[in-house]
């Protein structure tokens, strides 16, 4: 069954596990947590996929090697993360 789930962004470095071939939708903050929102086909095997945050002027190396996922706010805008997907 294809269906879109919610998966939340714990801390800098995260390992998230998702149905293989997950199509990541959108990355916002809900309740003052960033998560992410991906289809999913629901009955397709679990994968590791993972995921680095860094606030706006951090060093960022290896750079070349992540994907952009997206941007978000917190705690009124005073912390701005981005999210890049990077090999696990």
């Amino acid at each position: 069954m294809n269906a879109i789930w919610k998966f939340e962004i714990k801390g800098s470095f995260c390992d998230i596990e998702m149905p293989a071939d997950a199509l990541i939708l959108n990355l916002a903050t809900q309740y003052e947590k960033p998560c992410i929102w991906a289809q999913v086909e629901t009955e397709a095997p679990l994968e590791k996929r993972r995921f680095v945050t860094l606030g706006t002027g951090h060093p960022f190396t290896n750079h070349e090697q992540a994907r952009f996922v997206g941007t978000f706010m917190l705690h009124g805008g005073s912390f701005v993360g981005h999210v890049f997907e990077v090999q696990p």
